[in-house]
């Protein structure tokens, strides 16, 4: 993540190699911020790139804290960790390189507070 804020410009890319296309996965997002992190939620963009040249985008909201004002993660001295379940039981299609390329899509042009992001895939059997 960058240093000292996210531009709507600056995006993670994740890159993932798929040689088994008959097992199916889960999809996981891990999302580290400050407990000073001003919103309830995070908008995210993310865009996959499949091997074959096509790429779907998405708009998703994460819930970084309940109404009341709690942090929904773990939190501990200022750092705040919540994991995402993004796709459950899935199957990739095609055999090849995946890219998931993810962009903060809130109303702010600067936004401050998120330090890390990691995407983890699971294979289910």
């Amino acid at each position: 993540m960058p240093e000292e804020s996210w531009n709507h410009d600056d995006t993670i890319k994740f890159k993932v190699m798929v040689e088994d296309i008959e097992s199916t996965y889960d999809l996981h997002l891990d999302i580290n911020h400050e407990d000073y992190y001003p919103y309830q939620n995070l908008y995210l963009k993310i865009i996959t790139a499949f091997p074959g040249g096509k790429r779907t985008q998405e708009q998703i909201s994460i819930e970084l804290a309940e109404k009341s004002g709690k942090w929904s993660g773990k939190c501990r001295r200022g750092q705040c960790r919540i994991k995402v379940y993004l796709l459950e039981s899935f199957y990739f299609p095609e055999k090849g390189e995946y890219k998931f390329i993810i962009a903060q899509h809130t109303r702010k042009e600067e936004l401050e507070g998120i330090n890390q992001m990691g995407l983890s895939l699971f294979k289910r059997n």
